[in-house]
């Protein structure tokens, strides 16, 4: 590669005689750099002239499918020798192997574990002893713990975390194995303090440097050349074309594109599209300028037919070069402070730290430029990040708040990349929000609860005088990368408080304060009306509104939960969702109210008939109110409790019963076969309204609210209000041909006009609902078996559940797992 270089053999002693060997003179010329405060210029200036003789020095070297093991080899060992050895024997002033050696020697034992796992190596989770799902050991801290005995669950990693051994927190007994318990009961020291001063002072320096110069160099967006500090002595006219991963083009349209471009065989074409896969990005041309953009504009012209062109770069090979040595710099840097608690502790703070232009730190730009890095790069990043700041308590911590401070654009440039999760900087929550010490202190002082809901309202709905509207189309498309959030949500409320101060009180209403807005949002979507005559020509789409549900009803359960363990939260939660749904209701003068008559019993009810007007089954404001008067009942509150209201004008039971009621009826009209037309859309939805991942959050809590409505009212009006939604006021009274005058022209017609088939179909349709009104009689009634309705607890709610599912037929367990409510 032109390196005028001779091996060496390296000294038997620390601060062995190196002299009459290249090592042995640049380690001089960098102790004299840095005696005079000049080490990054020395450094930028030795690898200016050296990186690009070593990466990118021909075509059989920088076209991936060109190289050879050998030259692979070659390489590797180049840059470990003459980039490396000198920085090694500088940052120990001596062997590094007997430094190092040293160095890991005053190291205390281990608490934590913090292997990080690549993909496909087994980890191991503790069914009895997890503090949630996320929480794994590695196969050997596995094999040295207690849990081996316990009832376990063996899975692979996708990569992107690692094992929490040693964290009292992910565990509820035994968080330690046989290897990491030895690190108990040692004395809290600063890990520097223990480094020779020489080596410390020099770290400081030395990993710096490293750090800022990779992530400058990864970061770097000018590809026509390397910064002024780092350009060689001879400069070179070489470029590569450069061809980027993303997630939307096939293996097809990649090879075909090449195979245009460069004139390759079909063949060299695949093992290009799968290192392009594989790590991101591939050289697919080397040469001069000319034939670099040429080979780009028939790979963008080739992809850009159906959808965006792929990226294509015409990049300086020295820029190719200096990005390939700052990848292996991350990798040293991750080396090197495993051997040492003191390195690891002073990269972290480099890391951290703020310079003094206000800038970003290293750590904050790699956050917010994470999308513009290719796969392995990212990948290289986060393990950096979770093989140093998140082993260390107070460094986790401060990451932890620029992770908080930056989460609303990092899911924004997140939702505008095409890659896939896993590779992405915001894989890391899992790693922060599980954390309950820690997820309570971002809570409280940083308003988590509320960025999180925030980003992911703003992300999919648009607000339209001064109220959020669900956005149909940014639902139906990028659901699959909106729903991060809700995910990030569940882990922030894994954990219930078990005690409350003023300002987690505060924050968490914050947050609560946002869930209003969303599920107010999402109250009334995707409402439908009855088709008569005509069936309905084109399905409406449903799927969306069911996926936002299934997400997020688990957070709105443990939101209510949360409320369940205070007061004071509970009662200013109960009147902010009060609050919602009277503002949707909007003034008692707009709603339309009526009298019924039933057997000389009057009642004024609301007037609005389901089988012509709009229903809808998303109702989640008045699933929350209901899910919070559940708790009432465990701090002394009833619904007529003076303090639960405090200024707020209480709502009448009408108001409780209204909206659940409508979409008890629609079904129950839907059951007799009433809304056919409507095609096969709304049949899912009743399908999943019924089924159990959803029953507990939609149908139990419908069927709650008109339990609460019902103890509110007189018996008859809540009769009479019940008859007329179901539209069966003229059947109780016995007049048939006016209820068929009214149920087919919605006013008094002759009944001979329609036939004596309208006669049967309502006969029909009258039999059916008649069947629904008394069967949802029975339902409130009777269904009692729930924890604030009934005098019954969870496990008896449990056992019930069970022993229906066992009567239907005999089950194994993990069946019987799925056919129960996720809760």
């Amino acid at each position: 590669a032109g390196i005028h270089y001779s091996p060496f053999k390296m000294a038997t002693n620390v601060g062995g005689n190196l002299e009459g060997c290249n090592v042995s003179i640049i380690v001089q010329q960098l102790q004299g750099a840095y005696e005079k405060g000049q080490l990054k210029n020395a450094l930028y200036q030795y690898w200016a002239q050296q990186v690009p003789k070593i990466f990118f020095t021909s075509a059989e070297v920088a076209i991936s499918t060109q190289r050879t093991p050998d030259a692979v080899q070659a390489e590797e060992k180049l840059s470990r020798d003459v980039l490396f050895e000198p920085l090694e024997w500088f940052l120990c002033n001596g062997n590094p192997a007997s430094v190092f050696q040293q160095l890991r020697e005053l190291n205390n034992p281990p608490q934590l574990c913090g292997k990080v796992f690549k993909v496909g190596e087994p980890t191991y989770s503790c069914r009895d002893c997890c503090a949630d799902p996320t929480c794994v050991f590695c196969i050997e801290c596995f094999n040295k713990s207690t849990h081996k005995t316990h009832r376990y669950r063996m899975s692979t990693s996708g990569g992107g975390g690692y094992c929490d051994c040693g964290d009292v927190e992910a565990w509820k007994q035994d968080p330690w194995c046989d290897i990491h318990r030895q690190g108990l009961g040692q004395q809290s020291q600063n890990p520097v303090e223990k480094l020779p001063k020489d080596v410390a002072a020099r770290a400081w320096e030395v990993l710096k440097i490293a750090l800022q110069y990779a992530v400058d160099m990864l970061l770097w967006e000018q590809m026509e050349g390397v910064p002024q500090d780092l350009e060689p002595s001879v400069p070179q006219n070489t470029y590569v074309t450069m061809l980027f991963n993303d997630e939307i083009h096939t293996y097809e349209q990649v090879i075909n594109a090449l195979t245009r471009a460069i004139s390759c065989q079909q063949k060299e074409a695949v093992e290009f599209a799968t290192v392009v896969d594989r790590e991101g990005r591939s050289s697919v041309r080397y040469g001069n300028r000319k034939s670099c953009d040429q080979a780009r504009s028939v790979i963008q012209r080739s992809t850009a037919l159906r959808s965006k062109p792929l990226k294509v770069e015409v990049m300086h090979t020295s820029v190719c070069a200096h990005q390939a040595f700052a990848q292996k710099v991350l990798n040293w840097l991750g080396e090197v402070v495993t051997h040492s608690e003191g390195l690891r502790h002073i990269l972290c703070t480099v890391a951290l730290q703020q310079p003094p232009t206000g800038d970003p730190c290293v750590v904050e730009r790699l956050m917010l430029a994470d999308t513009a890095l290719w796969k392995t790069a990212r990948v290289q990043c986060h393990q950096i990040m979770m093989g140093s700041l998140l082993m260390d308590q107070e460094s986790k911590k401060q990451f932890s708040v620029l992770y908080t401070r930056n989460y609303p654009q990092v899911q924004k440039d997140f939702m505008a990349d095409d890659h896939d999760h896993g590779v992405s900087i915001i894989s890391l929550s899992v790693q922060i929000f599980t954390v309950p010490t820690l997820a309570r202190y971002l809570i409280m002082e940083h308003d988590l609860l509320a960025i999180v809901i925030r980003t992911f309202l703003e992300q999919c709905s648009s607000c339209r005088h001064g109220r959020y509207l669900l956005d149909r189309d940014k639902l139906q498309k990028n659901f699959r990368r909106l729903q991060f959030p809700l995910l990030d949500l569940k882990y922030v409320l894994s954990m219930v408080p078990d005690e409350w101060n003023d300002q987690l009180k505060k924050k968490f209403m914050n947050g609560f304060n946002v869930m209003v807005e969303l599920l107010t949002s999402m109250q009334g979507m995707d409402s439908v009306t009855r088709q008569v005559g005509q069936h309905i020509e084109m399905e409406p789409e449903w799927e969306s509104a069911f996926n936002l549900q299934l997400k997020l009803a688990p957070a709105v359960a443990m939101m209510a939960g949360w409320c369940a363990t205070d007061k004071k939260v509970l009662i200013e939660a109960f009147r902010a969702t009060t609050k919602a749904l009277l503002d949707l209701r909007g003034s008692p003068d707009t709603v339309k109210m009526c009298k019924r008559r039933v057997c000389e019993k009057e009642a004024i009810v609301v007037d609005y008939t389901v089988s012509r007007e709009p229903v809808s089954i998303h109702l989640p404001i008045c699933r929350l109110l209901a899910g919070l008067y559940l708790q009432l009942g465990k701090h002394g509150l009833s619904f007529n409790s003076p303090e639960l209201f405090g200024p707020l004008q209480p709502p009448s039971a009408m108001d409780l019963l209204e909206q659940p009621l409508r979409t008890l009826v629609m079904i129950a009209q839907v059951h007799a076969e009433m809304w056919k037309r409507n095609g096969y859309s709304l049949i899912h939805q009743v399908y999943y309204y019924h089924n159990v991942r959803c029953r507990t959050e939609m149908q139990d809590k419908d069927v709650m609210m008109l339990q609460v409505a019902c103890t509110q009212m007189d018996p008859n009006q809540f009769l009479i209000a019940l008859l007329n939604k179901f539209e069966l006021m003229n059947w109780i009274e016995g007049d048939f041909d006016d209820f068929i005058r009214l149920f087919f022209y919605g006013r008094r017609r002759d009944v001979s006009e329609k036939g004596s088939s309208a006669t049967d179909d309502l006969l029909r349709f009258t039999n059916s609902l008649v069947e629904e009104f008394l069967n949802l009689l029975i339902i409130i009634m009777g269904e009692r078996y729930m924890p604030g309705v009934g005098q019954v607890s969870s496990e008896d709610m449990v056992r019930r559940e069970v022993i229906h599912q066992l009567c239907i037929s005999p089950m194994p367990h993990s069946d019987l797992s799925k056919a129960l409510p996720e809760n």
